[in-house]
């Protein structure tokens, strides 16, 4: 048998866990993508180009510390063309954990019909370094 406590304590931790989660993964998607098309509508042609989970939105969170510039871009071995797909080239990924870049190979995406893409990108801002994830344009 659970003990009250026990008991208690997973319903806490669930009911704070679950609207975060949320609340993260909607801020999240709207960095990434932007924020999403009016209510009632719906998307037309495949879903945007997903980067990797986490995909740094300008550097250290909080503000905390100086992040390095980016490495040179790896020069990667481009397979061959897919009919209807889009090549987007890897690229440097900020990881918050490890403190440093890490690389994310390139792909293959889905095109979009009358949409282009636009490759993602470190940008210097002064003497800041911020990312642009790119994705489907009009």
């Amino acid at each position: 048998m659970v003990s009250r406590r026990s008991f208690l304590n997973a319903i806490l931790l669930a009911g704070i866990a679950a609207p975060l989660a949320g609340v993260a993964a909607t801020a999240q998607a709207q960095q990434h993508y932007g924020p999403g098309p009016g209510p009632g509508s719906r998307p037309s042609g495949p879903p945007p180009h997903r980067g990797p989970q986490g995909a740094p939105q300008g550097g250290p969170q909080g503000g905390r510390g100086r992040m390095p510039p980016p490495p040179a871009p790896r020069r990667e071995r481009r397979p061959p063309p897919r009919r209807g797909h889009v090549w987007v080239p890897g690229y440097w990924s900020w990881d918050n954990r490890r403190r440093s870049h890490v690389w994310v190979s390139g792909q293959w995406v889905r095109e979009r019909p009358g949409y282009r893409h636009r490759d993602p990108r470190w940008v210097q801002r002064g003497n800041q370094w911020t990312f642009d994830p790119g994705g489907w344009h009009r």
